[in-house]
């Protein structure tokens, strides 16, 4: 008994913050019956007609007496090439799907180097102002490829003559990216004196609207109009003329056996169809809401304890530059910052 348990339930993983759903997917017996979070919801109804008819036909071959048979060789050959277009078709959505994922993984680098290397190069600067510069640019990128034109998440992250110049913008990412270079060349004073090191810098502004050009591309090239309705219909008539076919040799229990047909191409039809545009709001496209998040939490904890990491590192050294630390660290963060015994220094 327990050798059977190890070979059909796996052992709970251990849980993972970064990806909840690890857990649910490793149980294969749970996944199996999983109706939520599936293709199955939206592909019900036409799972329900195409068994229909074939109930219907088979009412009518027992009572009315009415013989009709297709061969099954032709359904054979097309069903080879269905196939094939159909993990074609998946294939190019899942692209699609991973390249968005890994642009998007892009833009978190950059956001974090950007203001790992400004806090950096010029230590006495507030990069407060430029941290929410590259948060408000995430979130008009991510309010574009979603085809919105609302201000309300990045708003408070701008002045009043920023977000003017925003909202005048037709592409608002590009407007808030001008903004991050000027703002880097007139506040980061070594920038000024070293042109290699605002060239470094600016790198990763550059790197920021590569990414918006390769997001930008996915959203407004789609897969071939003609190739998804060429694929829809040839799906639609090896369906709908399967029954026929399988009718004489099968009975009723072509009846399940069509349903069971229908679930497995139509799945795989509409989950490349969900995979095409990843910048959606339903539960399969990628979490942009949350990478939004991530990036602003990062970016924040980046700026607004520059000086408490300068001060972890030893910069803070004289009397005069830990009481100018202090004026402005909360209590909490001082008393971590500089110890003030031997027991809490060892701590840190």
């Amino acid at each position: 008994m327990e050798s059977l348990k190890r070979i059909f339930v796996r052992s709970k993983p251990e849980y993972n913050p970064l990806n909840p759903e690890l857990a649910e997917r490793r149980f294969w017996l749970k996944t199996i019956f999983l109706v939520h979070k599936t293709v199955l919801p939206k592909i019900a109804f036409r799972i329900i007609l195409l068994t229909l008819l074939t109930v219907f036909l088979n009412l009518l071959k027992q009572f009315a007496g009415l013989a009709y048979h297709m061969p099954i060789q032709v359904h054979s050959l097309i069903g080879v090439c269905l196939g094939l277009l159909l993990v074609y078709r998946t294939n190019s959505s899942y692209d699609r799907y991973h390249e968005g994922r890994r642009l998007w993984g892009a833009l978190i680098n950059c956001s974090r180097n950007m203001i790992r290397l400004v806090n950096t190069i010029e230590r006495d600067l507030p990069t407060q102002q430029l941290s929410n510069l590259v948060i408000a640019f995430n979130y008009a990128l991510k309010s574009r490829l979603r085809g919105k034109t609302n201000v309300d998440e990045f708003a408070p992250l701008l002045t009043a003559g920023q977000l003017a110049l925003v909202e005048s913008a037709k592409n608002r990412p590009v407007a808030i990216s001008a903004l991050i270079t000027r703002w880097i060349w007139v506040n980061c004073r070594n920038c000024k004196e070293n042109p290699i090191l605002f060239q470094t810098v600016d790198t990763f502004a550059m790197q920021l609207i590569d990414a918006q050009g390769g997001l930008e591309r996915i959203a407004l090239t789609p897969i071939p109009f003609n190739y998804v309705v060429h694929i829809n219909q040839t799906l639609f008539y090896y369906l709908v003329t399967l029954p026929f076919c399988m009718l004489n040799d099968f009975g009723w229990f072509s009846v399940p056996s069509i349903a069971f047909v229908s679930f497995a191409l139509l799945g795989v039809e509409h989950a490349s169809i969900e995979m095409e545009d990843p910048f959606g709001i339903d539960k399969f496209d990628l979490p942009l809401d949350v990478i939004c998040t991530n990036i602003k939490e990062n970016l924040t904890f980046l700026s607004t304890n520059q000086l408490r990491i300068e001060s972890l590192v030893g910069r803070y050294d004289s009397e005069e530059a830990t009481t100018k630390v202090r004026e402005v660290l909360p209590p909490q963060v001082v008393e971590l910052s500089f110890p003030t015994d031997s027991k809490t220094t060892n701590q840190l």
